[in-house]
Order: structure tokens, then C-alpha cells, then sequence
């Protein structure tokens, strides 16, 4: 805040002031001197903060005089006589509170629905209520042991509330019988993400809260252990290919309430400014108004985010964050992902912000090989195969004999993704699939979400499909070029968002909801692409898997020649 020069004078005077009375008096005198001093620097005080007083107010005049100007400029609009309603029908039936309590209630009956869904798979399925209750008690039998105490307490110690908030009720998160993970589904459907300050949440490398990572991997690790010694045989419970579809239909019922306005609330939204800086909410927002400021420039409302020079902040969206997925997909202001070589080809950008994980040849059938030479296995016995993955494509086996590049998307990454090359869009569409997390109890105590290629889960998740042709690209051409955004966890599904048509480097082609995510780029054979940062180590400042931000340099292409017309 910028003051008068009323300010500087006084503060300047306070030396001066204290150098006289150092020259006038003896220091026989120095008790007196210094008494002296006192009084003069308190009279110097009030008069400093009756200066700051009249400037506040006059700030605050000037503010409110300006506001009256606008609205005398905007003119004042002629009233409009409502028109009468039908006999019986009150006001109330037209406005958005009726229209939200209608989502409300479909919302409720969707969740009935699934949970009569699972009580059917429970009384109906063989061998499915006994491997679930297997997989519960296993889950916090490891826990009790493996996972950090503080972090096993607070996940079991739940407060449902009910969407009205006048009733709470204490739910057990690690349950172990049925009735009681129906009490846990109920309460995950209508989780409300936010971050706490609370020790047992903080990763302990860090310090950062992932309350949000937290509860993710829990809802999973309740699910997913390893069902081999069990009766059935079966690997986990999303062998039962019943359940495996129920927990799409569920992460799409908490996808719904994320997409509520009861998701979300202005606390909620600092909670990630205060406790999980990793997630940079402030570089998708944009100063007040001044007009907006409160009269006295002071009393700004409850959980106001401010910059580090007290200016307030704003969502750059100019409906603000409504819900929990608008705030997940929010767009970053301006200039914050500069797109590396433009009209270049052979410099690849990351599709997303995300971290490399793994390059993987692709043989003449399309399979994705590992270092070792086996095929990729995932849990269905399957080998990972590229024509699977691109299942709706005209391009399946355009990638035969290329190269598959994994990268992975943490909760707080910024979720929209962007074109890696220059060239003509042929297709972007969504393919539903699977929701799963592989979760693992680290040595530290805390939850992981390793994701390696090696599990193969990309060829049947909920998936994403751009194919981008640079065969005729002024920038070079690298062929054809696939970019797949994979869904994890809670993501069902993948917002698509381009048409076909041409598109420059770094062009947006969709967005994620909330959860993990995963991104996979697939080339062609013969454009042989080399990882950037840690397979020629060009990039200094990497000694392994990497971060990488959208639109940045990731690798690097060999040009393919040019097609010559007959």
C-alpha cells in the first residue's frame, strides 16, 4: 500500500528527533534523556497513526464516490413488473435454490440405487461378500501395522454429515463388516476435498499437507489387496467384473457431487493456498477490483487469499470456482506455460505437467515391451498392446514397430493438457474404462500411488485419444503422433475437448476432473524419440524422473522424410 508523503516525513523525523534531544542534554542526565525520548516516539506514534487513520478514510471516501460515479454512468434500469404466477406456485419454484435441490435429490436416489446395485452383487455373487470382507480385514490388518499411526487414527475417525448439515454421525474407516463399509461409501460420495494443518496429514519429506492424496489412496486400499490366498483365487476384487463396473458408476456419483456447489467453499479453496502450496491455486487468480474493496479497506470477507504484498485475490474464472472440479480444472493465467520451439517438431513438449516415468519399445504387433524383453502383463493376464489402447482408432496400428512414452499426474498438477507437436488434429475423443489405483504403504508409513507401465492398467482405464498428423507440417514431419490421457482413481472420465482441424504446438485438447492422472505418448516407427532430461542428461537440473510443465521440451524426434506426391 502506497502512502502520502505525510509518511515518509514522520518516519524520517524519528532520528532527527532523537539526535536533538542526544545533542541538547548532558548525560547526567540520561535517564531523563531517555524518558524524553520515550515520549517524543510515542507522541511521534499517535501522530503516525492519525496520519494513517485520514489517509484510510480518504481512500475509502474516494472509493465509495467512484462506485456512485459508475452507477450514475451505468444508469439506473426501469423496474419491471414480475408476472403473476399460476394460482398455487410460489416464487420459490422458479429460482436456483428448487433448481439445485432437484440435482440434490437425483443425486440421492443415484446413490440408493448403487447401493441396492452392491447388495444384490453381495447376496448374489458367489464368493464375493466373503473376498470383500477378506479384502477389508487385510487391508487394516497391514495398515494397523505398516501405515504411520497418527495418519491409520485419523482416516479411521470420520464425521458424516448429512447434506443439510443438521445431522453427524461418527463412521469407522476401517470397516470390517459390511454395514459398516456401506456407512464408509456414504460417507466418501459427498467428501469434500480440502487440506488441513493437521500433522498426521503432512508428508513428512515436505511438510505439505495430502489430506486429498490421503483419502484417495485409503478409498483404494480398502479394495485392492491381493485376493490369491482367498477361496475364489481371484488377484483383487476387481475381478469380479461386476464390481469393477460399480466402481465406475461410483467414482461418476462423487464426480457428480464434485461437480455441485455444495463441493466447495471459500475455506475449502484457502485450505490449499495455506497447506498445499504444490497445488500454485494463487497462479490461477487474478487481483480485486478496487471498486470491490470493503469501504473501510479493511474488513475483506471470511478466507480472502491474498498475494505476498496484501493485495486480494480473485479466481481468474469470472464466475469464480462454483464447484470442486471447476476449481480441480481451473485455467492458469497468462504466460505461466511458455511453449518450448513452436515451429519445431523435433522438440516434443510435455503434453501435461507431469513426471516421466518409463519409455517402452513397441513391437510389429503392437505390443508394449518392457526393458527385459517380456510383453507388459497387467492383472487380467493380458499383454498391454497399443491397438487396445487406441481401441475406436483409425490409427491402432499406425504405431507398430514405435516407441510408447509413459508420464504420470499428481492430484496437484495442473490438469488440462496441450498438443505435444505442430500438425492437423485427426480425431479426440473419450473411451470409457476402468477406474484403479495401485496403492503401496511406503517404509516411511505413508500411502504411495506408484504408477508404472508395467501394470499395464492404461490399456483399460478411462482414456482420452488425440491423434495429431505432422506428415505435412511446415514445422516438420514426425509422423503420426498419439497423445492419451489416462484417468486414475476417482477420474472416470477424460473431457475432450479439440475438433479435427489444424493446431499449433502447445493447443489445448481437454482437461481432467478430479484424481491422479497418467499420460501416454505413442510414435511412430523410425522417429525414434530421446527423452530430454534423463536419457541424455541435456537438462542440468534433472538426476532422474522429472517434473515437467506443460508445453516444455520432453525429447526430442528424428524427422521422417517427406512424402512425395506421385
Amino acid at each position: 500500500m502506497k502512502y502520502s508523503s505525510v509518511f515518509v516525513s514522520l518516519l524520517a523525523s524519528i532520528p532527527a528527533i532523537s539526535t536533538a534531544w542526544q545533542t541538547t542534554l548532558p548525560l547526567s542526565f540520561g535517564r531523563v534523556a531517555t524518558q524524553g525520548k520515550v515520549a517524543v516516539a510515542r507522541e511521534a506514534k499517535t501522530e503516525l497513526q492519525a496520519t494513517l487513520a485520514d489517509i484510510k478514510k480518504t481512500r475509502a471516501a474516494k472509493r465509495k464516490s467512484r462506485r456512485k460515479d459508475m452507477k450514475k454512468k451505468r444508469g439506473v434500469k426501469p423496474s419491471i413488473e414480475p408476472k403473476p404466477l399460476p394460482e398455487g406456485q410460489t416464487a420459490y419454484d422458479n429460482d436456483l435454490e428448487s433448481t439445485i435441490q432437484a440435482k440434490i435429490d437425483a443425486w440421492v436416489q443415484k446413490k440408493d440405487e448403487l447401493m441396492a446395485q452392491l447388495d444384490d452383487m453381495v447376496n448374489s455373487v458367489p464368493n464375493f461378500y466373503d473376498d470383500l470382507m477378506y479384502s477389508l480385514a487385510a487391508a487394516n490388518d497391514d495398515a494397523q501395522v505398516r501405515l504411520d499411526r497418527p495418519l491409520y487414527d485419523v482416516l479411521g475417525d470420520l464425521t458424516w454429515t448429512s447434506l443439510d448439515g443438521t445431522t453427524t454421525t461418527q463412521i469407522n474407516g476401517w470397516p470390517l463388516d459390511y454395514a459398516g463399509y456401506k456407512d464408509f461409501l456414504s460417507w466418501y460420495a459427498k467428501y469434500t476435498p480440502q487440506q488441513s494443518d493437521l500433522p498426521a496429514w503432512s508428508d513428512p519429506a515436505t511438510g505439505i499437507s495430502q489430506q486429498v492424496f490421503d483419502h484417495l489412496c485409503h478409498f483404494y486400499w480398502l479394495v485392492d489387496q491381493d485376493l490369491s490366498d482367498s477361496p475364489s483365487g481371484v488377484a483383487t476384487l476387481q475381478e469380479y467384473p461386476g464390481f469393477a463396473n460399480w466402481l465406475v458408476d461410483y467414482a461418476n456419483l462423487w464426480g457428480a457431487f464434485c461437480d455441485s456447489q455444495l463441493s466447495i467453499s471459500q475455506k475449502t479453496i484457502k485450505s490449499f493456498v495455506d497447506y498445499s502450496p504444490n497445488f500454485n491455486v494463487t497462479d490461477s487468480m487474478i487481483p480485486w477490483n478496487e471498486e470491490l474493496y470493503p469501504e473501510d479497506g479493511e474488513d475483506f470477507p471470511p478466507d480472502t487469499i491474498f498475494d505476498p504484498n496484501g493485495v486480494p485475490l480473485r479466481p481468474n474464472s469470472p464466475s469464480g470456482w462454483k464447484t470442486w472440479n471447476q476449481f480441480f480444472a481451473r485455467q492458469l493465467n497468462g504466460g505461466l506455460r511458455p511453449i518450448d520451439d513452436p515451429e519445431d517438431n523435433t522438440v516434443i513438449c510435455s503434453t501435461a505437467d507431469c513426471t516421466f516415468m518409463q519409455m517402452f519399445p513397441i513391437d510389429e504387433e503392437g505390443n508394449v515391451i518392457a526393458d527385459d524383453g517380456d510383453g507388459v502383463v497387467i492383472k487380467n493376464g493380458k499383454i498391454g498392446n497399443v491397438r487396445e489402447l487406441l481401441a475406436g482408432s483409425d490409427y491402432a496400428d499406425a504405431f507398430d514397430g514405435g516407441t510408447y512414452m509413459h508420464f504420470f499426474l499428481a492430484p496437484y498438477s495442473y490438469h488440462r493438457f496441450r498438443t505435444p507437436v505442430k500438425g492437423e488434429i485427426k480425431e479426440c475423443f473419450p473411451v470409457p474404462g476402468r477406474t484403479y489405483l495401485d496403492v503401496i504403504i511406503k517404509d516411511d508409513g505413508q500411502f504411495d500411488a506408484p504408477d508404472y507401465a508395467n501394470d499395464g492398467y492404461e490399456f483399460i482405464q478411462s482414456r482420452g485419444i488425440l491423434t495429431i498428423d505432422t506428415t505435412e507440417s511446415d514445422a516438420g514431419n514426425v509422423g503420426i503422433v498419439a497423445a492419451i490421457p489416462v484417468g486414475m482413481a476417482q477420474v472416470s472420465g477424460v473431457s475432450m475437448t479439440a475438433t479435427p482441424g489444424p493446431a499449433p504446438k502447445g493447443a489445448e485438447f481437454g482437461f481432467f476432473t478430479f484424481g491422479g492422472s497418467d499420460n501416454a505418448l505413442l510414435f511412430q516407427k523410425g522417429v525414434n524419440p530421446t527423452l530430454f532430461d534423463t536419457v541424455t542428461g541435456d537438462s542440468p537440473d534433472t538426476d532422474g524422473a522429472v517434473y515437467n510443465l506443460v508445453s516444455s521440451k520432453v525429447g526430442t524426434a528424428h524427422l521422417l522424410p517427406t512424402p512425395v506426391d506421385d
